[in-house]
């Protein structure tokens, strides 16, 4: 009688049991697989309850009995069975974003079929979820983990994953921003994006958000003002705030406060006043 297959493709772990009866005093036995290789046999015995054959690999095992007294035999013929194909699975996962956490879907092949999935975070070591018959984990957040597959027949494998945590960009003024205004030439900021997921967006002093192209991006037309400029990409993370402060155009008034003459000191003397653009002048 099979009192159970292997747990896992290529493991040695099945067990059948016979039980022997109507024999005249003692009776022998032997085992044997499909090469003729005995794997258990014992002499001379007189047992009547169910006689164990256990670590056995998957294969047709013949058990040969034999009446010690009377030299009659019998024989039985079991099969130990494994699955087609080794146990394993593939999985994808969606990142994490500033907006949500991730969903790990899990593709499992191979072994006794009945799959059923269980995610454990590697700190502590704690169960996230318990083993389901969904192959879908969600809301998971960022950290390391193991998945584990068990099918049917109790045959478990693991892989472990990582989920990354989103990357907030970071952004800062390109040196070639042009921060001079004047009526024919308006100001214009330069902005470097580093970290974060393109596409991205920008915004002005908290206003609606207008889409930047690339990693490097100019916001044009800038009369004088302050603005605070932020970043946000694809996965709704924001960036820190840039304080810029454009100034007014740069004006300079000149009074000669004193002409040339033919005094001890002939120089003249210009008086030059200096308002708005950006100081040290």
């Amino acid at each position: 009688q099979l009192t159970n297959n292997v747990t896992c493709f290529g493991d040695s772990d099945g067990e059948f049991s016979f039980t022997v009866s109507d024999f005249a005093t003692t009776y022998s036995y032997v085992v044997e697989n499909s090469s003729a290789t005995v794997v258990q046999s014992q002499n001379n015995i007189n047992l009547i309850t169910p006689v164990a054959v256990a670590s056995l690999a998957a294969d047709t095992y013949t058990v040969t009995i034999t009446d010690d007294t009377t030299n009659c035999t019998a024989t039985t013929v079991t099969t130990i069975s494994e699955p087609t194909a080794p146990l394993d699975f593939t999985f994808t996962n969606s990142p994490v974003t500033c907006t949500e956490n991730a969903t790990i879907t899990v593709t499992p092949s191979g072994g006794w079929g009945g799959y059923e999935f269980q995610l454990e975070n590697t700190v502590g070591p704690a169960i996230v979820y318990a083993y389901q018959g969904s192959n879908i984990f969600v809301d998971v957040p960022a950290g390391t983990y193991n998945i584990y597959v068990r099918d049917s027949g109790g045959c478990i494998v693991d892989k472990p994953i990582t989920i990354d945590p989103a990357q907030t960009p970071t952004i800062a003024l390109n040196a070639a921003s042009d921060f001079c205004y004047d009526s024919s030439d308006q100001a214009s900021l330069v902005i470097d994006v580093t970290d974060g997921v393109a596409p991205y967006s920008y915004s002005i002093n908290g206003g609606g958000l207008t889409t930047a192209v690339g990693n490097t991006f100019t916001i044009p037309n800038l009369i004088p003002g302050a603005y605070d400029i932020q970043v946000t990409d694809a996965f709704g993370c924001i960036s820190n705030v840039l304080n810029v402060t454009i100034e007014p155009q740069l004006i300079a008034s000149a009074v000669v406060s004193k002409a040339l003459d033919c005094t001890v000191s002939p120089d003249a003397i210009i008086d030059v006043t200096i308002s708005n653009g950006y100081a040290p002048y």
